[in-house]
């Protein structure tokens, strides 16, 4: 009988599935159909994820997150491919719109003016970024509920996730029609209140009124850290244009 070796590690295999590494064996070559089937099976498997998750987020949030935490990490989307993936999208729609902060104020400092294009054209990284400064409000409202902080992060990663997914129809909406935008403006300035409280909700059980004082706190810490960072990217190009080059 012909000897078997894993295309992995390099072990005898006698059956399906290496007994070294568990990688399996196959001995079919690639086919333009084999290569097809990846592809229609990736797409699949994706959507039925993406639409599973979507759906819970809408009916019943909490559901999502404590599946994720609880390790049944197969039925809904990975939070932070969930947050990057719609992060990506709301980019994308909003530089081709070029959908950004409106027009900037022509006494604002030549900084605060580079900033500010910054924040429009890249403003989807700085939500990113201050997940875990808004991971603090749940923690500090909820830890003796859920003691871990990442916990709190894998809340905020799909709330914000959410909240980048919202805005990208009505980014399209004031791309085509100008009008639009204090419609935007009072979406982008309500939907995330109410879903953040709807959110804390439906995880944690606890009265309504906690919930809502838990939101309120996460988006002033929005505010919060969306001062630190501007104010951080100012001084940092002020230092960038006064300090002497090496």
């Amino acid at each position: 009988m012909e000897v078997q070796y894993c295309k992995n590690c390099g072990a005898v295999v006698t059956a399906k599935f290496c007994g070294q590494c568990g990688a399996k064996y196959s001995k079919k070559e690639i086919s333009m159909e084999s290569l097809f089937s990846v592809i229609i099976e990736v797409v699949t498997n994706w959507e039925q994820k993406m639409v599973r998750t979507l759906k819970c987020l809408f009916l019943n949030p909490g559901i999502v997150a404590k599946a994720f935490i609880e390790e049944d990490r197969r039925r809904y989307f990975h939070p932070v491919k969930f947050i990057m993936f719609w992060g990506g999208v709301n980019l994308f729609v909003s530089n081709y719109w070029k959908v950004g902060l409106g027009d900037i104020d022509q006494d604002t400092t030549e900084n605060g003016k580079l900033v500010l294009v910054w924040l429009a054209n890249y403003g989807t990284f700085f939500y990113i970024a201050v997940i875990p400064l808004l991971a603090l409000s749940p923690y500090l409202f909820y830890r003796k509920t859920e003691p871990r902080f990442v916990h709190h992060a894998v809340i905020l990663c799909y709330i914000t996730g959410m909240n980048l997914l919202i805005s990208i129809p009505t980014i399209a909406l004031e791309g085509i029609w100008k009008p639009f935008a204090p419609v935007r403006d009072a979406i982008g300035a309500i939907f995330p209140f109410i879903f953040v409280i709807y959110f804390y909700y439906s995880y944690f059980g606890k009265p309504f009124w906690k919930s809502f004082l838990a939101g309120f706190f996460t988006l002033a810490l929005l505010f919060i850290g969306t001062v630190i960072i501007i104010g951080g990217l100012e001084k940092m190009l002020d230092l960038s244009i006064y300090s002497p080059p090496r």
